[in-house]
């Protein structure tokens, strides 16, 4: 009897556990298979079939200007309907600054998802469907996302490269879920979901933002013109020397001599010059300083003496202030003596006004007026080019109406110095002072939306044919940028 091996042993057991292995996937596939074959000879509905199209919406961001107002389009190129988040807060900017005739290479990342909490869910108060051949237009302010020490990166031959939508799943994921910035309409799924757009990488422009319109030159009688903020057309001055064909009328000027001679030689009504009366070849002469017309034109007075070493209080403010709510907004006001000479003052908080500009037009915030005495100890004496500073909560400052909508607020602080310091004997600094410029603050949630209306598709513009090059026509409506002051 031939004795077996420790070698030829393992061999054998080995084969035997392959060939068990074998057998369970094969009848593992039969018992899978069977159902599918089963209910397909009883007329049952097929599979799904997996999705085979990639959608064709595009993403474009147009840019006048590096500071001025951005234009999102999230365009619907192909042959079926999708979904969207019509939101604007959803781009993802990766901005290249050019320093020293190179652009940087970390790219600086202002990321509107993280800014306003839109990092994983899908906001459904924003859904819009694009039917083929249409499009979504969102004019928006680039300082929503890059915001404070990222904002001067907006400039002048900036790279910026823009995402549209949430990040793909990380490898170790089990295929992508929800949310997704283009997807389907059709079950079974014929289309590829996408969970993000890329728009083309654009190049920033030196040119400046476009100025805001001019009112318009008349008033009551003018042609009325729909304002976004402000007064209307009715309220507006009235016109510069009245309505085209009215007679002009001229100020009020000296009364002419009853003797028939003519009056002094005048432009609009105001004396310019002493005149002799004319007669036979009578000439006019010039008029001399300090002449009669001197005399009777209060204008000509002699300016009065200016004290440049005089005390004078500047205002300035916080360049940024970001807060999730309003009740976070903190801005901080510094008065700075810039005369030569001294002052005495009381920075108080009831001294302080802000003049608001945001998303719902511009208010008025007052100064507290209250008739409580300012004790001696709080005047303090600000020599020159020294300062004194207020920290300010902006929730304390308006009433609770004015920061209630997310998005951009200009603030402009003034200073109303109180005249309390007279019961104590002395002379304090009564002029108001006003910052040069506004502190610009973001708040990120309100009690009211973002949007101020639900989303609107629009049709996509003409295609020129070839060979034509006229200029793009502009969407059938145009939306007031959301979240711009």
């Amino acid at each position: 009897m031939q004795t077996e091996t420790a070698s030829t042993r393992g061999l054998r057991r080995a084969v035997g556990r392959g060939a068990a292995v074998a057998s369970a996937l094969a009848l593992a596939v039969a018992l899978g298979s069977a159902p599918a074959a089963a209910g397909n000879e009883k007329g049952g509905a097929p599979a799904p079939a997996p999705a085979v199209a990639q959608p064709d919406v595009r993403l474009r961001l147009v840019a006048p200007s590096a500071q001025g107002y951005w234009t999102m389009r999230i365009e619907n190129h192909g042959a079926d309907p999708v979904r969207i988040p019509a939101d604007a807060r959803l781009l993802r900017l990766e901005v290249r600054p050019l320093v020293k005739g190179e652009w940087q290479r970390q790219a600086r990342i202002c990321d509107g998802r993280a800014a306003y909490g839109l990092t994983s869910e899908f906001p459904v108060e924003r859904e819009l469907f694009l039917k083929p051949g249409e499009q979504y237009v969102e004019t928006f302010d680039p300082r929503l996302f890059c915001f404070g020490p990222d904002a001067p990166a907006l400039a002048g031959g900036t790279l910026v490269k823009a995402t549209f939508g949430w990040d793909p799943a990380p490898k170790w994921a089990r295929g992508e879920r929800e949310p997704y910035a283009v997807d389907g309409v059709k079950y079974p799924r014929q289309m590829i979901p996408q969970k993000s757009l890329d728009a083309p990488t654009m190049l920033l422009s030196y040119f400046p933002p476009e100025a805001p319109p001019e009112p318009p030159p008349c008033g009551p009688r003018g042609p009325a013109r729909a304002r976004t903020h402000g007064p209307q057309a009715a309220d507006a001055p009235p016109c510069r020397g009245g309505q085209p064909g009215d007679a002009k009328q001229a100020p009020p000027g000296p009364a002419a001599p009853a003797t028939g001679a003519p009056p002094d030689a005048t432009e609009g009504g105001v004396p310019s010059g002493d005149a002799t009366p004319t007669g036979a070849g009578a000439t006019t002469r010039p008029a001399e300083p300090g002449g009669d017309a001197a005399k009777r034109d209060p204008a000509r007075k002699p300016a009065p003496i200016v004290d440049e070493l005089a005390p004078r209080l500047e205002l300035r403010a916080t360049e940024y202030a970001d807060g999730n709510w309003p009740r976070d907004v903190v801005i901080a006001v510094t008065a700075v003596n810039r005369g030569q000479r001294e002052l005495w003052t009381a920075l108080r908080n009831r001294q302080i006004s802000f003049d608001v500009r945001g998303p719902d037009g511009p208010r008025a915030c007052p100064q507290k007026l209250e008739t409580a005495a300012i004790a001696r100890d709080w005047f303090h004496r600000l020599a020159p080019e020294q300062k004194g500073t207020l920290a300010l909560l902006a929730a304390e400052v308006c009433p609770p109406e004015t920061f209630e909508r997310p998005g951009l607020y200009e603030v402009a602080p003034t200073l109303h110095p109180d005249d309390a310091a007279r019961e104590h004997g002395m002379h304090a600094y009564l002029d108001d002072a006003k910052v040069d410029k506004p502190t610009l603050v973001r708040i990120r949630h309100g009690r009211k939306p973002y949007h101020k209306g639900p989303p609107v598709a629009e049709p996509l513009p003409e295609t020129p044919r070839p060979g034509v090059y006229d200029a793009e026509p502009e969407p059938a409506s145009s939306p007031r940028p959301s979240g711009a002051p």
